[in-house]
């Protein structure tokens, strides 16, 4: 993705993978869309979920090799950890607002 939240959003898409092989000697694809921010907030919210998803479980396990409870992690118990998100000098405001918040 590029630039997710503005108007001109561009997504890349595919099989491809840049490589030598996927360019002289694999039948790969690649498919670039242009200006379809509702495309490209859908995948930017798919890869910050896949982001959350594996950083969690890094974060569960780094703790558990460390032998310390996994309660004893960064998420937060009451809704503190949302002011970062909504608060207007923090330069999330933009996510925050792809998001309803």
């Amino acid at each position: 993705m590029i630039d997710p939240l503005s108007a001109n959003a561009v997504v890349v898409t595919g099989s491809h993978n840049l490589g030598y092989k996927a360019s002289y000697e694999n039948d790969e694809n690649l498919v670039i869309i242009r200006d379809n921010p509702r495309l490209a907030q859908a995948y930017a919210v798919h890869v910050l979920d896949v982001y959350d998803h594996y950083r969690f479980r890094a974060v569960q396990q780094e703790l558990t090799q460390q032998h310390k409870p996994k309660e004893d992690g960064f998420l937060e118990t009451d809704d503190s950890w949302l002011t970062k998100w909504l608060h207007e000098t923090s330069g999330r405001t933009a996510l925050a607002k792809l998001f309803g918040a």
